[in-house]
């Protein structure tokens, strides 16, 4: 049908390619060096589905791969990527659901559509779209990781609402007033002196979120040698893509990480107590929980307005947004490579949604109301005549006379 250049995903460029139409179904292949090269190779598409056709040629084997083979494949693949131990992990869950020997040209859309109606009903749409995503993915890998399946085509997947819902809480400056100085407390009775020095951990945890927008592993991560006193710069390596992100160090910032710098002592890193076993990581969580159950605070995903850490990275770029600072200089802080992921962090307030309103203000004025309608516009049969000029006083309208055809005929 067509060979166009197109942009790659899997090759990072613009690649070339044919989508043409064989034995009744659409083909589309991408990877070409050259036009020449993609015109070659859909010219070779269409003879051997030619010879197929016709029986020319003999029919290629079958591919004899299994649906384990292709998840130990893609397993290897994942190595060395972030999502590398929970997606392997899914795809061994989704293989014990399949029975023993299943070959990859076997799966069907209907198969995929027996995990989506068996997972409903113990986790949210949200996690199932995540699932599926990640067994479409190994399944378009297939041609890529076996040469025998080059050619196979994955089957389509299932019809899926499209999870929309997101969070939109955000920490109010009061809020975040009443955590950081119930956190920061003075030790009880009962507690250890790794449970305090943590739970003044969780609030510095808390409030360099509110200050950097950086995700929670982003800031236990953070060595002090990412800290940069002079330049007052924060760099943090983001958890998603691995770049470094260079963040600005504001006046608040600043003294925080002074003061942690004083007492760090000897540790390379900013937050040390987090290091190893003696305190897991995930256990901020339990001790932003056990603080808010004494506020009598709501806290928890999803608890009706129940807040996480999270939400202070929501809180920042809203904050930075609402103050009238570029679309452009909030990405490069918060690591966003696209527009439209970065104004999903952008929520509207009380306070700005009040002052856009002002902004209609303008059409309650009576005097110049732009819903009044305007008089109608008099038409030439209503018109008053015209007043006689000084000029036309005293002259007679001589209508001119209209010769006959013989006439003018006549005289020419």
């Amino acid at each position: 049908m067509a060979v166009k250049k197109a942009l790659s995903k899997r090759h990072g460029r613009e690649v070339w390619g044919y989508v043409t139409k064989i034995d009744g179904k659409r083909r589309r292949r991408f990877g070409f060096s050259s036009e020449e090269a993609a015109r070659l190779a859909e010219s070779k598409a269409l003879i051997n589905a030619f010879e197929r056709k016709h029986g020319v040629a003999p029919p290629p084997a079958a591919p004899t791969v299994t649906i384990k083979q292709l998840v130990a494949a893609r397993s290897a693949q994942l190595q060395g990527t972030k999502r590398r131990k929970t997606s392997a992990r899914l795809l061994e869950r989704w293989l014990e659901t399949l029975p023993a020997g299943l070959l990859v040209t076997q799966v069907t859309t209907a198969l995929l559509q027996e995990w989506v109606t068996a997972r409903t009903k113990e986790v949210s749409e949200e996690t199932i779209f995540r699932e599926v995503t990640d067994i479409c993915s190994c399944l378009n890998r297939a041609g890529e990781l076996f040469s025998a399946l080059e050619t196979w085509q994955p089957p389509r997947r299932p019809r899926m609402k499209t999870p929309t819902r997101r969070r939109d809480r955000l920490i109010s400056k009061d809020e975040a007033r009443i955590y950081l100085a119930h956190l920061r407390r003075s030790h009880e009775e009962g507690e250890t002196e790794l449970y305090w020095s943590v739970r003044g951990d969780a609030a510095d945890l808390l409030q360099i979120a509110l200050l950097t927008t950086a995700r929670r592993m982003e800031i236990l991560s953070l060595r002090w040698s990412d800290v940069n006193f002079e330049w007052k710069n924060l760099r943090v390596t983001d958890e998603k893509t691995g770049k470094v992100k260079n963040i600005p160090m504001a006046g608040a910032l600043t003294t925080l990480l002074l003061r942690r710098k004083a007492a760090s002592g000897a540790s390379p890193l900013v937050f040390p107590a987090m290091e190893g076993k003696t305190m897991l990581r995930a256990n901020t969580d339990q001790i932003y929980r056990l603080a808010c159950a004494q506020l009598g605070m709501p806290y928890g995903r999803d608890v009706p307005g129940g807040w996480v850490l999270h939400d202070a990275r929501h809180t920042a770029i809203t904050a930075m947004l609402h103050a009238g600072h570029s679309l452009e200089s909030v990405m490069a802080i918060s690591g966003h490579s696209a527009r439209v992921m970065a104004m999903r962090y952008a929520h509207s307030t009380e306070a700005t949604r009040r002052a856009a309103v002002t902004a209609l203000d303008q059409f309650g004025d009576e005097k110049c109301d732009p819903f009044l309608a305007r008089e109608p516009r008099a038409s030439r049969q209503t018109r008053p005549p015209r007043a006689p000029t000084r000029e036309s006083k005293g002259k007679k309208t001589v209508a001119k006379s209209k010769k006959s055809v013989k006439t003018r005929s006549a005289r020419a």
